[in-house]
């Protein structure tokens, strides 16, 4: 499995709620799906991302690596889509400027 943004999303948003049930109402899923999710990236990875107990969920030593670049990676996305978008010309234009056409 290759790891997709929206990987990288979860993640971010378990480590940020603290709680997988949380994170899976932040991000709009169902807690079994993100678990199942999150399982499916950890074996990917090669081992756990979180302890997770009745309290939370903490990250892990590989779990912080990951944040780590996840915390670089996903504005970085977001910069080159946003930037991109305003190239190509189907960006939101500052406000007072007119469309072309």
């Amino acid at each position: 499995m290759n790891l997709e943004l929206r990987h990288l999303r979860a993640v971010c948003a378990i480590a940020e709620t603290g709680s997988v049930t949380k994170a899976a109402s932040t991000l709009g899923l169902a807690q079994p799906a993100l678990t199942a999710q999150l399982q499916r990236i950890e074996r990917a990875l090669g081992g756990p991302l979180f302890e997770r107990d009745r309290r939370g969920a903490r990250p892990t030593a590989l779990g912080e690596l990951v944040l780590a670049r996840a915390r670089v990676l996903l504005p970085a996305m977001q910069g080159l889509q946003d930037e991109a978008a305003r190239l190509a010309g189907a960006g939101p234009r500052p406000p007072g400027t007119a469309s072309a056409g």
